[in-house]
């Protein structure tokens, strides 16, 4: 009985301190400052009036910023992330990671940071089968979205036109009668080749 009620109490506390937590990075977000999350285009710079650093504000690098416009702007033209990532790549631009990869390129893309829309609480942490952690999806009624447009890198327009791009690529994939994926552009958007291409596989 006594080690039920310890087992209990522990849970208890990690449960309570898992809230606390999750509750205090929600209020840093509704105000705009930095979770701690580390995202390429920006550093957290402790705010001048909190005296003990506790707060930080995302300030934007340059240097990078430079090449999240750039990754937008190759996107909009039609580039696929595969070949963005070998662009920069070759071109020797330092990322967020030894080389660039799509799944870099992508996660950029799907941000809505550059264009100056903080948002916090997309998935949540959550106890399965006793000590076992898995992140869970939270439907968007429950984000926490934040205007900051001195985080803006690019343009809502651009970033827009982005999404859009990627939306119809996403709905031209190629699959077979038995909805088997066949194959998918690599460009944002499937040229006539393409489409030629899906009409006379057999």
């Amino acid at each position: 009985l006594v080690f039920q009620v310890e087992l209990f109490g522990g849970e208890f506390y990690r449960a309570s301190g898992q809230f606390k937590t999750t509750a205090a990075m929600r209020d840093l977000a509704r105000g705009g400052f930095s979770t701690g999350h580390k995202l390429y285009g920006y550093r957290s710079v402790p705010t001048v009036q909190d005296a003990k650093k506790k707060l930080a504000r995302y300030e934007i690098v340059p240097e990078e910023a430079a090449v999240v416009r750039r990754v937008f702007e190759m996107a909009d033209t039609g580039l696929g992330d595969l070949k963005i990532a070998h662009v920069l790549n070759n071109d020797k631009v330092p990322g967020p990671r030894a080389t660039w990869s799509k799944e870099t390129i992508r996660t950029m893309l799907r941000s809505e940071t550059y264009k100056g829309v903080l948002v916090h609480g997309k998935t949540k942490s959550i106890t399965r089968g006793g000590n076992t952690q898995v992140r869970v999806h939270l439907p968007e009624k429950e984000w926490i979205v934040t205007l900051v447009p001195d985080m803006k890198i690019v343009e809502p327009e651009l970033w827009d036109r982005v999404q859009a791009r990627k939306a119809r690529t996403k709905a031209r994939y190629m699959r077979a009668p038995n909805g088997t994926l066949l194959g998918k552009p690599e460009s944002g958007l499937m040229t006539a080749r393409c489409l030629l291409t899906r009409f006379l596989r057999c």
